[in-house]
């Protein structure tokens, strides 16, 4: 049975490509059109898709000798909150020694300020306006090849630990994924709700804590690794999310003395612990790579799927801007037999270039023109420069119009990065701000009529991006197989 469902998606993917439009799986930058004899090969090569937990699925054997890939993401954490980017406290201690011995990213950017969303853009080289899960509790649909597919038929083990509900299987990111740990009992959470933006939240648990999440990929890597075959892993650590609850002994390292409760000085420390207690437990998850003496033949990539308002900009969370609290982010690829040690970068990169580059520094061909990011693999090699002027682009998802803390938001938000100036709208908000980010980094003065010819290129550049990504396809919110397959008999769904 399970095989017939194995291939009945697997048909279903050739049958999209086909008549769909466009085809995403594997978006090309200009989002036109791959010749659907190779979309068929490539969907039979990758294989098919299950969210069931554990995930059956056909082994391929080893076509040689690959390295290990391990993608860690935290959640929610700014890039200048890192002593990596030079924040005046310690919080990063374990990330900087792993950019020390490998490359760090200055220009990092998330494409949106929500966590499912991101995470869908790292496993699968699409932006969200393009793979339209831009909301959590939204699921990506099977369409859509992950990374773990991708790398299946190369003979890789792929596994999973995901520390929060927005992540959970039936979201459809468990895609490939040989084993995903999404389960999260009450013993293990900080955060206890039983419904969450009108979703059920099973046992209550929002969250995992970090030394739990540490601890199960540990037990993966010790007793359900196959040494036998390269693997690829996904680890992501809720913390610093709100409830910002940090062991003690963290908390009393970065909160100020005398700081009043529920002050930002204190909300400000305790989300400094948070970064700090997760730092240490990703120190744990990298020491075990030691232990096991795979840490030299193993990709560490290590990111944020977001940042935090922190009142920069009036709002404390996330979510509803895209500033550069909210979406710049750390990101370290440390891979000592092809990347030197100690390699920064000043120019700009996004959460698309992750799957082409990891694709290259594995030596996986991949036809040119396949992603809608750019592969890193070259410029950490040595052998190619990065473009310093690359455009970046922002998105926020649409909402109805509401109440955020004390402000108001409605409809969509789109931005784009190009070298120094930054430009942000949002026609429902009726909002058009123009930053040059070099003399004013906070984005606090809006030089819109100062400089509308700049402000014009922008906005041109981002319109080309729309209309080249945007997929009107949505996303399939909560629907079973039957019911997709219903609203497809009737013309609805393609």
């Amino acid at each position: 049975m399970e095989s017939d469902k194995h291939h009945s998606r697997l048909m279903e993917k050739v049958r999209l490509a086909m008549y769909s439009r466009p085809f995403v799986c594997v978006a090309a930058r200009s989002c036109r059109r791959i010749e659907l004899v190779t979309v068929a090969l490539m969907l039979f090569t990758v294989g098919g898709t299950s969210c069931s937990r554990p995930v059956a699925q056909r082994e391929y054997p080893v076509q040689r000798d690959f390295p290990n890939v391990l993608l860690i993401s935290i959640d929610t954490t700014r890039r200048d909150h890192c002593s990596t980017y030079g924040y005046q406290r310690p919080t990063t201690p374990v990330l900087d020694e792993l950019g020390e011995q490998g490359a760090v990213f200055d220009l990092a950017y998330a494409p949106i300020a929500t966590t499912a969303p991101s995470h869908a853009t790292m496993l699968t080289g699409c932006y969200p306006i393009s793979h339209r899960l831009i909301k959590n509790g939204l699921t990506l649909d099977d369409d859509y090849t992950t990374l773990p597919e991708m790398l299946r038929p190369h003979g890789f083990q792929s596994a999973a630990v995901v520390s929060a509900f927005v992540l959970d299987s039936k979201f459809g990111l468990a895609q490939g994924f040989d084993h995903y740990d999404d389960e999260i009992p009450p013993t293990e959470t900080t955060w206890k709700r039983d419904e969450l933006q009108g979703l059920t939240v099973p046992q209550g648990s929002v969250d995992r804590r970090a030394d739990f999440t540490s601890s199960r990929a540990i037990q993966w890597l010790r007793s359900q690794r196959n040494p036998e075959r390269p693997f690829f892993m996904l680890v992501h650590y809720f913390a610093p999310h709100f409830p910002y609850v940090p062991p003690e002994e963290f908390a009393q390292r970065f909160v100020p003395a005398g700081a009043v409760r529920q002050s930002m000085r204190e909300q400000v420390g305790l989300y400094d612990a948070e970064i700090a207690y997760t730092d240490t437990e990703i120190g744990r998850l990298l020491k075990e790579l030691e232990t096991l003496q795979i840490d030299q033949n193993t990709i560490v990539v290590l990111t944020a799927d977001h940042g935090e308002g922190l009142k920069q900009h009036g709002y404390m969370f996330h979510a509803i801007h895209i500033y550069e609290e909210a979406v710049r982010v750390p990101l370290i690829i440390r891979y000592p037999p092809q990347i030197p040690a100690g390699r920064r970068f000043a120019e700009p990169v996004e959460f698309t270039d992750l799957v082409p580059t990891l694709l290259d520094l594995l030596e996986i061909d991949v036809p040119a023109g396949l992603f809608q990011g750019t592969n890193l693999a070259g410029a950490l090699r040595g052998e190619a420069e990065l473009e310093p002027g690359r455009a970046i682009f922002l998105h926020r998802r649409h909402f109805s119009g509401l109440y955020r803390g004390n402000q108001f938001v409605k409809g969509e938000l789109f931005g784009i990065r190009k070298g120094d100036w930054k430009y942000i709208e949002g026609k429902e908000e009726k909002l058009r701000q123009l930053f040059n980010l070099q003399d004013d980094p906070l984005e606090r003065k809006n030089l819109l009529n100062q400089y509308p010819e700049n402000a014009q290129r922008l906005v041109q550049l981002l319109e080309q991006w729309r209309r080249t990504n945007y997929n009107a396809k949505p996303a399939l919110n909560y629907m079973t197989d039957e019911d997709i397959r219903k609203l497809r008999s009737l013309g609805y769904v393609q």
